[in-house]
């Protein structure tokens, strides 16, 4: 391979490495929305006379926002949407992180390999390991700590945090049966798409591998 194509395969590496950086940066920034939107949820189901007070009283401005008047159920069914749309879009921006990762590191490699650095010189990496080696390499222990409160913790604190939200909501007797569907048509599928997102890949990763195991071994791999 000619040196203008290797240029050309390291300026589209760097170009996908910057998007990649970017779309981390979107989908931490969505992390940290959908928590406050589910918070405000904890706010408007379980304190709302409190939370009406709050937003009722005037601000700096003398403005006075007469929240009271406001349909409340309707607000709080709005905040579901609103979370569920939120939720829809930090998983599909983990998904696309996630699946360009492997990408990364096979153009890290094809550039190794075309740069003649193929990992036999005394240095500890290669010269194109940033996403690969060099980074899972020494992996620190509060960065495994962090990937299980990611990986585990976190979704199961939202999913118990949905049917809290929706066992507040049962207790409420002015709620309207409309805004009582609606708002678990949405926490039921904002269960169902944290279960589909975070938990059921590596279940099924996992059942590959134990399955790929189980399988007996040919007569002709014995031999």
């Amino acid at each position: 391979m000619s040196d203008d194509q290797l240029k050309t395969l390291h300026e589209h590496y760097k170009d996908t490495f910057a998007l990649q950086r970017e779309r981390e940066k979107e989908r931490d920034l969505l992390f940290l929305i959908v928590i406050a939107v589910l918070g405000v949820l904890f706010l408007e189901v379980g304190h709302p006379v409190e939370l009406r007070e709050a937003l009722a009283e005037p601000s700096s401005t003398g403005l006075k926002l007469k929240v009271v008047a406001l349909p409340w159920h309707a607000i709080v069914s709005a905040t579901w949407a609103m979370f569920l749309a939120l939720l829809l879009r930090y998983s599909q921006a983990c998904v696309q992180v996630e699946r360009q990762y492997p990408y990364l590191h096979d153009l890290e490699k094809r550039l190794g390999m075309l740069y003649g650095d193929d990992g036999t010189t005394d240095m500890k990496f290669t010269a194109f390991s940033r996403e690969g080696d060099a980074y899972t390499n020494d992996y620190p222990m509060v960065g495994e700590w962090v990937w299980l409160l990611y990986v585990v913790v976190f979704p199961a604190l939202a999913i118990t945090a949905i049917f809290t939200l929706l066992n507040i909501e049962a207790g409420q007797q002015d709620l309207p049966i409309g805004h009582f569907l609606f708002d678990r048509t949405v926490a039921g599928t904002a269960v169902a798409t944290i279960i589909l997102y975070r938990f059921v890949p590596p279940i099924r990763k996992a059942g590959r591998k134990l399955l790929a195991c189980s399988r007996p071994v040919s007569r002709s791999a014995e031999e």
